[in-house]
C-alpha cells in the first residue's frame, strides 16, 4: 500500500494543498517540510484519522472531533457539498481514489436518483442512525429501571439488608411512570424508524458511488449547532469491496508523534489540558491511543512497545514449538537488533516476568553491567521504542506517517534515520520534519515541501 497524492481542499489553514509521493522512487521514504505552523502535522493526522477510523463506528467520535476543528470553515458554508481532502493510493498497482465530502443537512443538491435528493437520502440515513442509537440508549435505560423494580432488598448506611416492605411500593411509584414514558418514546422512535427504507436510500447512494461513514452535530460561534454527514467516493468499486477497501486500508495506515503535540482527532477540551497544569494530557492521549490503534506516542508509556515486542516474539517461538518441534528465533532476533541499534555494546532483555526491562552495558565480550532504563539516552531510547513499535505492529507494506522524528536524536542519526527505515520494514514511511539532515540524505524529488502559512492554535479554530 502507497500514499501517491493528497490534495486538501479546504481544512483548517490548509486551502488547495497538494502533494504526490511517486512510487518509482526509492528509498520510499518523503519528507514535508514547512515553516512552524505550516501545516504538515495537521496533514498527517487528517489523513491518518480518516483512513483509519472511518470504518470503524466506535472510532467515529474521532473524526466528529477532527470535523468539529474546522468549524470556522462551516460557519461560510452556505448550502453547499464541503470537499475535504482527496487522497490517491495504490495497492498491488491498482489505483485507489477516495474523496471525503461533508454534506450539511437540509441541502437541496442537483443530483438525483428516481426523484430523490441524494442530500435528502442522506439526512434519512443519518436520521436512521441517530434513531437506532436512541433506541439502543432508551433500552440501557428500561434495563437499568427494571433491575431496580424487581430488586428484592434495600442497603442502609451500615451496609445491612434490611426489609424493603414500604420502601419497594414507594420505589415502584417512582419508577413505573418512567418506564412507561420510556417505552412510549421507544414506540415512537420505533414507528419513525419504520417509515425510512433504509435499503431505498442505500441503493441510491450506491447509485450515486457514496459511503456513508457518520453524522455529527458541530457547534457554531453562535452556540447553535447543525447537523452534517460526512461520505466518501471511491472510484470504480461496489457497496461491499468500498466497504472492505476501507477496513483493509484502516489497517494499513500508522501515525507516529510527540506528545506535546494537539491532535485533531480530540475534542477542545481535551487539547485545553496541555495547557493545564491541573491535568495529565499524555494520559489523555495515551487513552485515545489505546483506543484508536496503530497509533504511537513517544512517552513515558513507549518502553510498553518494547515489552510488547518481545512477549510477540516469544510467542512466536513457542507457536514454532508447537507446530514444528523447535523453538523459532524471533526472540534471539530481536535482542540482536536492537543491540544492533543501540551501536552493538548495549543489550535490551525482558525481566523473567516480562513485565519490565533490563540493560546490559557490555565492557567487553563477556563483561557487561547493568544500567536502568533512564540510563540511556533519549534518542537511543527513541529509536529503539519506535523500531519495537514497528515490528510489534508487523507493518509491512502499510503507510507509516511519523511527525517529527528527529526530535531528540543526534545530527548524525537524524541522517541515518532514513536508512534505518528502510530496513525496518517494506513500508512508505512519510515524515513530517524539520531536520536539514534527514532531508539531506534523500534527494531533492524526495523531499515535499508546504507553502509556509502561519496558522492560528487549533484551539481558535
Amino acid at each position: 500500500m502507497k500514499l501517491l497524492k493528497v490534495h486538501v481542499h479546504n481544512y483548517r489553514h490548509l486551502k488547495d494543498v497538494s502533494l504526490t509521493f511517486e512510487p518509482d522512487l526509492y528509498p520510499q521514504v518523503f519528507a514535508i517540510g514547512s515553516e512552524n505552523g505550516g501545516g504538515k502535522s495537521t496533514l498527517l493526522q487528517l489523513v491518518f484519522t480518516l483512513l483509519h477510523c472511518a470504518p470503524h463506528p466506535n472510532l467515529h467520535k474521532f473524526i466528529t472531533n477532527a470535523i468539529q476543528h474546522m468549524k470556522s470553515s462551516l460557519e461560510n458554508l452556505e448550502e453547499k457539498i464541503h470537499q475535504i481532502i482527496d487522497i490517491e493510493l495504490m495497492d498491488k498497482n491498482k489505483i485507489i481514489s477516495i474523496s471525503y465530502l461533508l454534506y450539511p443537512a437540509g441541502l437541496q443538491d442537483q443530483e438525483n436518483i428516481e426523484n430523490i435528493s441524494i442530500g435528502t437520502v442522506i439526512d434519512l440515513i443519518s436520521l436512521a442512525k441517530s434513531l437506532k442509537a436512541k433506541i439502543n440508549s432508551l433500552n440501557l435505560d428500561k434495563e437499568k429501571h427494571l433491575q431496580l423494580l424487581e430488586a428484592n432488598f434495600v442497603v442502609d448506611n451500615s451496609y445491612r439488608s434490611i426489609p424493603p416492605a414500604n420502601e419497594r411500593i414507594e420505589r415502584q411509584k417512582k419508577i413505573r411512570p418512567i418506564l412507561e414514558s420510556i417505552d412510549k418514546q421507544i414506540r415512537v422512535a420505533e414507528e419513525q424508524l419504520e417509515n425510512i427504507s433504509e435499503e431505498v436510500c442505500y441503493q441510491a447512494l450506491r447509485e450515486a458511488n457514496l459511503e456513508f461513514i457518520c453524522s455529527m452535530d458541530i457547534n457554531s460561534g453562535n452556540s447553535e449547532s447543525r447537523r452534517f454527514s460526512l461520505c466518501c467516493t471511491i472510484n470504480h468499486h461496489s457497496f461491499i469491496e468500498s466497504h472492505n477497501l476501507l477496513v483493509n486500508l484502516s489497517k494499513q495506515i500508522f501515525l507516529a508523534g510527540q506528545t506535546t503535540q494537539p491532535y485533531i482527532f480530540l475534542s477542545n477540551a481535551n487539547i485545553g489540558d496541555m495547557f493545564n497544569s491541573d491535568k495529565s494530557y499524555e494520559i489523555t492521549l495515551e487513552k485515545a491511543r489505546l483506543e484508536i490503534g496503530n497509533l504511537y506516542n513517544f512517552n513515558a508509556f513507549a518502553v510498553n512497545e518494547i515489552i510488547a515486542a518481545f512477549k510477540t516474539a516469544l510467542e512466536e517461538d513457542a507457536k514454532s514449538m508447537i507446530q514444528y518441534g523447535y523453538y523459532g528465533n524471533s526472540f534471539s532476533d530481536l535482542t540482536k537488533e536492537l543491540k544492533f541499534i543501540l551501536g552493538g555494546n548495549k543489550e535490551i532483555l525482558p525481566t523473567s516476568e516480562c513485565d519490565g526491562l533490563t540493560i546490559r552495558y557490555y565492557i567487553d565480550d563477556k563483561n557487561y553491567k547493568e544500567l536502568s532504563l533512564g540510563e540511556l539516552s533519549h534518542g537511543e531510547l527513541k529509536r529503539v521504542c519506535l523500531y519495537s513499535w514497528i515490528r510489534h505492529n508487523k507493518a509491512t507494506n502499510s503507510i507509516v506517517l511519523i511527525d517529527e522524528i528527529e526530535n531528540g536524536l543526534h545530527p548524525d542519526w537524524q541522517y541515518q534515520i532514513v536508512k534505518d527505515l528502510q530496513e525496518w520494514g517494506d513500508n512508505q514511511y512519510i515524515l513530517a520534519t524539520h531536520s536539514f539532515y534527514l532531508c539531506e540524505a534523500l534527494t531533492p524529488r524526495h523531499v515535499k515541501e508546504l507553502a509556509p502559512k502561519m496558522s492560528q492554535p487549533i484551539l481558535n479554530k
